[in-house]
């Protein structure tokens, strides 16, 4: 009997031990009629690793939605509950399975929009903070239905966001998410917030709650939910997401969250389909259901790497912890008194010395004494604290040839030792500046150990050193380059910037020129025109005097027999111009023409050139052609193959009609192939000839006009257009040779370039005379185009590129980059409208196609090239220029949208059109949509690159602005501070760019209350600015701006009113953009410190105060300040 009630015992402890969880579980289902708001546990083993919570969707229940009913029987199952526990101990992973429910209505959009992101995700994670008390570190999966997902991610988002550690946790120890039917705003594009909201108003629709018109007024509601939910793109690279969608209709309203249909999803590539509609996806009949299986395995492998996973996540937490402490301490440091009372520290220019290349001295340098002296007294002397802000760059202006890189070149060899660096920068073109300062960087890159280089890699950490720079690398790496000419630490170097061409739309390139004062450095800026720069001290260089003009003829020619008088006579016919001196002498003493018959010559040429020229200098002219085609015909006649030869190079000359020829042209590979021999033999015996000439220097063949306008007379039309087609081959031929040469021993070939750019835009007018047949030649007009336009010929560059796409030859990628460099050269020469014409064919928008439109459009396959992007781009700034702000927002997000598409969430490209966008949507004032943009960026760069990568810094600082704008000001003030820390270890304290940062540190002590510390602040920074950018620097304006506005705050209101007059009294001398900006500010804080004096009750006083600033400022107050009428 014993063993019979003990075997009854032990069956009744088995019976009670397998009943123990079912009750248990009964007993917890029942617990939710008195609770639906909350967290309940379905399953808790003894000991468990991971912990997993369902989150249900709109109109659902914690327990009711994850439940099976079969029909006309009382069987069901909660699959969470009865078939996941099983599964998972069969697995070996310890589960703890938790249900959080809400209450979930959406009576109005705001409703959802509102309670279901912000308070529902707000409750859960309190709720999940309390179940996870005692193991706040536990990993964490979440399994989202439908907006369910939505309200995981915006809980997560706050997590991350969160101040205080029981909330923070949560989002570090989530390492894994199942969405079943939750609609992903995938990126930020119009077709897709249309699909997002189309999407919510169906889920909302077929949950049957809250009002049935509210898939109507979504819209507005619906994009501010996709646009709060934008950080958990940076959330998600630190998750394994996976994605289950409907495979099945639902009746009546269809698909309602299908799979996307894009190249690229969301969130990973885990997505997979459950073949159910929408409303039955988050059930299953049976633990032997095909889909139950799929998801059960997902969930199970998401257990398994969970453990790895929390420990990457919490070491990559502990990190940003970690170096966020050391900002706080490192900031308390800089605060203490010793700190405050730092000055400026002097540095050594020698331990901060460069050696870069620039061209070679001319050892024939005649004169120019008072230019050189003008040079080394503005730039070398010194000149007292704070300086002007023009003290620091020179424009030397003058026609073309006059000499101004021959005096830019001699007083830097002369003054070398004054410098600790000289670099030279060719400035035909945007693109040749943008090249230069590349070179710099890497210059800088290959210094040995010193001081120097230290400063130098330190700055230039975080750009780029590839060979090839996509536009995101070349902005950061010239960014960097600016940085480091601003370096306390590197106090006297000198650029010039050669050659500089504007064309109409080119002003921003005056960003590209070191604005700084000369405390740092120096730049010489050469020109044919003056540069109407408002920092640039200006100077106009002349010819040469008589005397200069025969010293150079003496010295060049080697010719001292020569009279002074005809000498003389030879300098007044060239009007005294440097550049027709030394042709002219290494015309003279390579042929052995004398010097009466150059002169004659040279009066026949100039004659000529009036227009229909006299009888007697008809005559003249016949003659000379009689001799050319006598000398021609008799060129070297002993062999036939020189003969030819020698008569081909001439006509190339002829129809170039260009009295200096780079002799390349006649060296390249397509000449020697087309025209075989030895060319140089062929130009000397045309030397002989007295029909070329070489220049001294070997690099050019020289012609008279009078000889080359003749021998065009002379040759057939078939030698003409052999000839061109010889020039045009030869040419471009010379041009890839430099191109490969510079690609693989990354040689400085901005000379060369500049002189077969000069050939080329000769070329175009063959190709069109001699068309169509001129299309058959070995030619690429889009790499001619493109030479022109990065040598500053634009027009010729548009011509080129309006010529390759007329021709209609190629792929359909090529052209369309093409098409994309022809509506760019037509937007810097000043041709807006058909250069926005060609980029809204190139990126297929339409700025008021309506979202539905653009939705299909969406669905499309973008480009395999990037011209979609660069159109956008050049559109947003025309319409910056325009001030069309609402255009300019909206191809932003276009923008973002299509980067997103295409290289992911993460990606760099993305997430730099993501940090511009934020800053748009700051100018247009919608801050709640910048925040949310920064912020994902900003988690991006903290867990891809750390929090001391230059774009964390710059997105600290911009999201810190937002949040002083929100009046938010502890949040503004901490984010300042990292962002500050981060500059003074990359920089260096008294850095421009530190400084900018403390001051507006300065704003948020003004918006504190804390004025005293503002002042300092402004103070200090204002000392630093002075000396570094000059007083008359818009960004030293507007601190003393703010400073004004700090005195007017502690009621000193006749000092802040003398510092903002003063600010508009500096800003008068200038007319760019910046200044204009800072006058406005300053006379709208001036017109309302002007409403604060009592004497502003009287209308008629504040009016006439307002109307005297209007006319002396040149400004219209009375539109800004609708409150006066």
């Amino acid at each position: 009997m014993a063993d019979i009630a003990g075997a009854l015992l032990g069956i009744g402890g088995l019976t009670s031990t397998l009943l123990v969880p079912s009750l248990w579980r009964m007993r917890r289902r029942t617990q939710q009629l008195n609770d639906d708001n909350a967290i309940v546990e379905l399953y808790r083993p003894d000991k468990p690793d991971i912990d997993i919570c369902f989150v249900h969707g709109l109109g659902g229940d914690r327990i009711q939605t994850w439940k099976w009913a079969a029909q006309g029987s009382e069987e069901t199952n909660v699959w969470p509950a009865d078939f996941l526990p099983q599964d998972a101990q069969a697995d070996h992973v310890a589960v703890r399975i938790l249900s959080y429910g809400y209450k979930s209505i959406a009576p109005t959009p705001e409703y959802l929009a509102q309670r279901t992101l912000y308070r529902h995700s707000q409750q859960l994670l309190s709720a999940l903070a309390e179940a996870r008390k005692d193991c706040p570190r536990r990993p964490l999966i979440f399994v989202g239905y439908s907006l369910g997902g939505v309200v995981i991610k915006s809980a997560l988002i706050f997590s991350s966001q969160a101040k205080g550690p029981d909330h923070l946790t949560i989002s570090v120890s989530t390492t894994g998410i199942v969405f079943l039917g939750t609609p992903h705003a995938g990126s930020m594009s119009r077709g897709e917030r249309y699909t997002w909201q189309k999407t919510l108003a169906n889920i909302i629709e077929q949950t049957k709650t809250g009002n049935p018109s509210l898939a109507k007024h979504l819209d507005r509601q619906s994009l501010s939910l996709q646009n709060r939910l934008q950080p958990f793109k940076a959330l998600s690279d630190n998750i394994s997401i996976v994605s289950y969608y409907e495979g099945k209709p639902t009746p009546v309203a269809g698909m309602i969250v299908p799979k996307p249909v894009n190249r690229r999803q969301p969130y990973g590539d885990r997505v997979d389909i459950i073949d159910a509609d929408h409303a039955n996806m988050c059930r299953f009949n049976s633990r032997d259901n095909r889909d139950y299986r799929k998801v059960r395995d997902e969930i199970l492998s998401l257990c398994h790497e969970a453990s790895k996973r929390a420990q990457e996540n919490w070491e990559r937490h502990a990190t940003s912890k970690e170096e966020e402490m050391d900002s706080k301490r490192f900031m308390e440091r800089i605060r203490s008194e010793e700190a405050e009372e730092q000055t400026l520290i002097d540095v050594d220019q020698d331990d901060f010395r460069f050696q870069a290349d620039i061209p070679s001295r001319n050892p024939r340098f005649i004169g120019r004494v008072e230019e050189i002296d003008l040079l080394r007294e503005e730039l070398l002397e010194e000149c007292p604290l704070p300086c002007p802000s023009t003290c620091a760059v020179v424009n030397l202006y003058g026609p073309r040839g006059i000499g101004k890189s021959e005096i830019a070149r001699e007083f830097a060899y002369a003054n070398r030792d004054k410098f600790s660096s000289i670099f030279w920068i060719p400035a035909t073109s945007r693109h040749s500046i943008e090249q230069g300062l590349v070179n710099i960087a890497r210059v800088l890159r290959r210094q040995p150990d010193s001081p120097s280089s230290i400063t130098a890699l330190r700055i230039l950490a975080d750009s780029s050193s590839d060979v090839e720079l996509d536009e995101n690398q070349l902005r950061s790496t010239i960014s960097a380059v600016m940085e480091w000419f601003q370096s306390r630490e590197n106090p006297k170097w000198l650029v010039v910037f050669d050659n500089l061409e504007l064309a109409p739309d080119d002003s921003d390139i005056a960003k590209l020129i070191p604005n700084t004062t000369c405390v740092h450095g120096h730049c010489i800026i050469t020109s044919r025109e003056p540069v109407e720069w408002d920092f640039v001290t200006k100077h106009r260089i002349g010819p040469f005097s008589p005397d200069e003009s025969i010293s150079l003829l003496r010295a060049s020619t080697g010719f001292s027999e020569f009279n002074e008088r005809d000498l003389n006579d030879l300098s007044s016919a060239l009007k005294y111009i440097p550049i027709a001196l030394s042709t002219a002498a290494s015309y003279i003493s390579s042929t052995r023409i004398t010097l009466q018959e150059y002169i004659r010559r040279l009066k026949l040429t100039s004659n000529a050139e009036k227009g229909n020229p006299p009888a007697s200098l008809k005559h003249g002219l016949t003659k000379v052609e009689d001799v050319l085609r006598n000398t021609i015909n008799n060129v070297p006649t002993s062999d036939k193959l020189q003969h030819n030869l020698s008569l081909r190079i001439f006509q190339v000359c002829c129809v170039l009609k260009m009295e200096s020829v780079c002799l390349s042209i006649f060296l390249s590979s397509s000449f020697r192939h087309s025209c075989p021999g030895d060319s140089m033999a062929a130009i000397r015996d045309l030397g002989q000839h007295s029909l070329v000439a070489l220049t001294e220097d070997g690099r050019y063949i020289v012609a008279q006009g009078i000889v080359l306008e003749c021998g065009l007379r002379v040759f057939t039309d078939d030698q003409r257009r052999f000839a061109s087609q010889l020039a045009c081959e030869s040419t471009l031929s010379v041009a890839n040779s430099l191109q490969e040469v510079r690609d693989y021993k990354a040689v400085d070939n901005s000379f060369a370039e500049s002189d077969i750019a000069a050939v080329m835009s000769r070329c175009h007018s063959f190709i069109k005379a001699y068309s169509p047949s001129s299309y058959e030649w070995a030619i690429d007009l889009d790499i001619m185009g493109r030479i022109c336009e990065k040598q500053g010929r634009i027009r010729d560059a548009i011509v080129f590129y309006d010529l390759q796409v007329n021709r209609n030859k190629g792929t359909n990628s090529a052209l369309r980059n093409t098409k994309m460099r022809l509506a760019m050269a037509r937007r810097i020469s000043g041709d807006n409208i058909r250069a926005e014409v060609l980029c809204e064919e190139l990126a297929n928008v339409d700025v008021g196609a309506s979202s539905e439109s653009t939705a299909s459009i969406l669905q499309d396959q973008f480009p395999s090239d990037e011209t979609d992007i660069e159109a956008l781009r050049l559109l947003k700034k025309i319409a910056h220029e325009e001030s069309n702000s609402e255009e300019e927002l909206d191809l932003s997000k276009q923008i973002a949208a299509i980067q997103e598409q295409r290289f992911g969430i993460m990606h760099l490209s993305t997430l730099e059109a993501v940090q511009e966008l934020a800053k748009n949507l700051v100018e247009v004032g919608f801050y709640d949509e910048a925040e949310a943009n920064i912020r994902r960026v900003l988690l991006s760069y903290e867990n891809t690159a750390g929090a001391s990568y230059v774009k964390t810094t710059e997105s600290f600082e911009i999201l810190a602005s937002i949040r002083l704008k929100q009046g938010k000001y502890d949040d503004a003030e901490e984010l300042f501070n990292r962002a500050l820390c981060n500059h003074m270890a990359r920089l260096g304290r008294e850095h421009p760019t530190t400084q900018k940062c403390w001051s507006q540190l300065g704003q948020v002590y003004d918006m504190q209350g804390r004025y005293d510390h503002a002042s300092k602040v402004y103070e200090k920074c204002l000392v630093i600015l002075n000396a570094t950018l000059g007083a008359d620097h818009p960004d030293v304006l507007r601190i003393r701006g703010h400073k004004a506005t700090n005195s007017a705050l502690q009621n000193m209101h006749e000092e802040a009113e003398k510092d903002l007059r003063d600010i508009l009294d500096r800003t008068e001398a200038y007319e760019d953009m910046d200044h204009d900006n800072v006058k406005r500010r300053t006379a709208l804080q001036l017109v309302e410190l002007l409403r604060q004096d009592p004497r502003a009750d009287n209308e008629e006083w504040l009016e006439k105060r307002v109307h005297d600033l209007e006319v002396q400022y040149d400004l219209d107050l009375h539109r800004r300040i609708g409150w006066i009428y």
